[in-house]
Parts: C-alpha cells; structure tokens; sequence
C-alpha cells in the first residue's frame, strides 16, 4: 500500500494565514512606534504603515470570509464540545509527559475542538471589535462622504 500526501490546509488558506501574521506584525510594530515605546520610524511614516495595514486585513478578512463561505469551509470553525476535555487535559499535562494527541487532523475536520472554539471566539467576537474600532479610529474626524470613501 502506497502512501500519498494530502495537504489538508489548502494553498489559499496558507497565504491568508502568513499574509495576516505579517500585516498583524507590522501593525504590532508600528502601532507601538506610534505609541512611543520605539523610535525607529518617525510618527508619519508609522502612521501611514500602520493606516495602510490595517485597511489591508480588513480587505484579506472581507475576502477570506467570503472565501470561506462560497467553499463551505466556515464549517471547520463550528465549534465542538465532543473531545474537548481531552484535549484541554493533553495540552495541559499529556503533552508534558509525551502521550500521543487526542485529536488527528482530518480534511473534513481540521481543527480540534479547543481551535474550533478559539477562532469561533476570535471570529465573533474580538475580529468585529477590532475592525468596527479600526474603522472609527480610520475615519473619526472625516466627514462621512470622505469617511465611506477611506478618503
């Protein structure tokens, strides 16, 4: 019997995940420049970094929630509480002591039960905060033609 590769997180899911953590980075980075604890950049350059960045995952996150709905991969994401417990437990004291994980990745299933319900957490409830409050910090003191815009 042969063994064959499959790769369970697809091309565009990689891409979406690498280019996120690297605009997460940058606006880490110059987020803090902005806030003072580094002068590495000066505040407008910074400024305009950390402007262009975020308006640039907010259009990866609009794009990748619409590609994980036309794919039916916003499934993976429904959390689970079936297993939970033992996954909770191996990450908490099994994988100190080298047991095997409870939980093996499946196409169909690619996320164990406590990632499913962290990035439901994320995906619900801080991912809308951090944009409806990257929006307001965007266009706060821009009239509203200019502001619906990104003028």
């Amino acid at each position: 019997m042969s063994k064959r590769q499959v790769k369970i997180y697809p091309r565009f899911e990689r891409l979406w995940h690498w280019t996120q953590a690297l605009l997460i980075f940058i606006l880490l980075f110059t987020g803090l420049g902005l806030n003072g604890l580094h002068h590495i950049l000066p505040f407008g350059p910074a400024a305009m970094i950390h402007s262009a960045a975020a308006i640039l995952l907010l259009i990866l996150w609009i794009f990748a929630t619409f590609w994980l709905f036309t794919t039916g991969n916003w499934r993976q994401f429904v959390p689970t509480l079936d297993g939970l417990l033992k996954v909770v437990r191996f990450y908490a004291y099994g994988v100190f002591k080298g047991e095997q994980p409870p939980y093996r990745k499946m196409i169909w299933r690619k996320y164990n039960p406590l990632q499913s319900l962290s990035y439901f957490g994320l995906k619900v409830a801080v991912f809308p905060l951090v944009w409806s409050t990257g929006i307001l910090y965007l266009t706060y003191k821009r009239p509203l033609h200019e502001a619906m815009a990104f003028g």
